[in-house]
């Protein structure tokens, strides 16, 4: 069947069956597996990254504001 999905947690070896699941329903670690994409990408970053690309953004509009 191609509906079933099953994944062991590396952490607590539990059986996942949610293939959608990025952390363990059991004790909370992390699957392993990045969501794609920037926003995914920014999610999973630390909030460092967060506030470097929020300064960029604005520094971007403060210059394109003075044009």
């Amino acid at each position: 069947m191609s509906g079933m999905f099953e994944i062991n947690c590396p952490h607590c070896k539990g059986l996942i069956s949610d293939e959608e699941a990025l952390s363990c329903h059991f004790c909370g670690h992390s699957l392993g597996r990045a969501s794609g994409g920037f926003i995914g990408a920014m999610r999973g970053a630390g909030i460092k990254w967060i506030w470097i690309t929020l300064v960029l953004i604005i520094a971007v509009v403060m210059i394109a504001t003075m044009f």
